[in-house]
């Protein structure tokens, strides 16, 4: 970058080595008009319109300066112009002084006129550039477009009102095409283009499948667009196909992708057959071009139904996946369950079995022995005689021993009707039961009342 710089200023260096003081002033002004890089590459213009700044900067903007790469109204690649060479006049001839020395004070006056005319403008806020700030408009593509509409009226295919590159992303959203337009308030073409092709009904539906996206060049998006997407001529309109790549709204302007230019309208030409040309080349280039949004509603879609497909066998396989799980669980509760109830039941045996030890013989009949006699459930009876004074926890014991489950029944006596319960009973004597001197005892499902 440095070499190339060096070699730049050593250019500019000699080609104003051999030019007059007014052609180095024309020279300067015609570089900050156009931006041109260096005095090398802005000589050809004005030796090419014998130093006529207007002219040379006409000839800059005319169509034919166009970059060879960029589309022409059909969409495909422009050819290239013929290539002219025009080198200034190493020995330029010298204007007579007398006629340098007439003319000085007119030149004089008119360097006047255009310094206090310009800073008048600038002051004041007369020109194109402070109508557009000073429109109404929350963001600087809301402003144009109250500027525009006031001026030519709002019959145009509708501004997107956001940055370009925020209209980019929309147009990739919407798998659309970006219709680009650069204004410039100053160009003798902007008012008719603006009147008769961006306000024709026939242009406003022939963008409708498309993002409008319009800036003027005095405004930063609109001067990085018209850079970006090098602009031969203005008024300038393009069709634009955005990145494959995701865009940020927030874009840098000098880094990001423009995206693909894939034709333009630009200068007197943008102007033939009105605007039913224009709706003409639009339908032609979205014709030409259309398979590339086919393509890509084609591999939305594709991508759209694998994610659909993906989401719906994620939910079957988690929804048997629970089912899996619930009936593991299911079944591990019933094992327990089982498990358990054969411990309780094992559990019961030993406890039967330390119960009976533990009854010892059954007393002999007589005066302080009571008779008892018990039916089960499947209606066999057995009986055994009690100590009169004996807990009734021998009696539930004895119950137990002969397989009833004392915590799920209840000990009933027939008459008078008295139910037992094991252990809130356990601690009463059998004839405080009311079972001395016998008795008989029926067993019934405990309830929790």
């Amino acid at each position: 970058m440095v070499q190339e710089a060096s070699i730049d200023s050593a250019d500019d260096s000699a080609a104003n080595s051999t030019l007059t003081a007014s052609q180095r002033t024309a020279l300067a002004t015609f570089r900050a008009v156009t931006s041109i890089a260096s005095d090398a590459d802005a000589l050809p213009h004005l030796t090419a319109t014998n130093w006529n700044l207007e002219r040379a900067v006409d000839h800059f903007l005319e169509p034919a300066a166009s970059s060879p790469s960029t589309p022409n109204d059909n969409g495909a690649p422009a050819p290239p112009p013929p290539t002219t060479t025009a080198v200034a006049n190493p020995n330029p001839r010298p204007f007579p002084r007398w006629l340098l020395a007439l003319t000085s004070p007119l030149r004089f006056v008119w360097s006047l006129f255009s310094g206090l005319t310009s800073a008048l403008i600038r002051l004041f806020g007369t020109g194109p550039n402070r109508a557009i700030e000073a429109a109404p408009g929350a963001t600087p593509s809301a402003r144009f477009a109250s500027f525009f509409d006031a001026r030519y009226g709002t019959s145009h295919p509708p501004f997107y009102l956001g940055p370009y590159f925020s209209a980019l992303a929309a147009a990739q959203s919407n798998l659309q095409f970006l219709l680009v337009y650069v204004h410039s308030e100053s160009h003798r073409l902007t008012p008719r283009f603006s009147r008769e092709v961006l306000c024709a009904p026939s242009l406003v539906t022939a963008a409708e499948p498309m993002v409008f996206w319009a800036a003027s060049v005095s405004q930063r998006d609109g001067a990085a667009v018209q850079r970006a997407l090098r602009a031969p001529a203005l008024p300038f309109l393009a069709i634009v196909a955005p990145p494959s790549s995701r865009v940020s709204p927030d874009a840098d302007l000098a880094l990001a992708n423009y995206g693909t230019v894939l034709a333009v309208r630009a200068g007197f030409p943008a102007l033939n057959g009105g605007g039913d040309g224009a709706a003409a080349w639009v339908d032609r280039v979205l014709a030409r071009h259309g398979g590339i949004l086919v393509a890509a509603r084609q591999q939305r879609d594709e991508r759209e139904s694998a994610r659909l497909l993906r989401e719906q066998q994620d939910m079957e396989y988690a929804a048997a996946l629970e089912e899996d799980r619930e009936k593991e669980r299911k079944a591990q509760e019933e094992q327990d369950r089982v498990e358990g109830e054969r411990e309780r039941l094992r559990g019961l045996e030993v406890r039967r079995e330390r119960k009976r030890e533990a009854l010892g013989e059954e007393p002999e009949k007589g005066p302080g022995v009571a008779s008892v006699v018990m039916r089960l459930p499947d209606g066999s009876r057995v009986g055994r005689r009690f100590e009169k004074a004996n807990a009734m926890e021998v009696v539930f014991d004895w119950a137990e021993v002969n397989r009833v489950d004392i915590e799920k029944a209840s000990l009933v006596t027939t008459y008078p009707r008295r139910s037992l319960r094991y252990p809130e009973d356990a601690d009463m004597t059998v004839e405080q039961a009311g079972l001395f001197p016998s008795a008989m005892l029926l067993l019934e499902e405990r309830s929790d009342e």
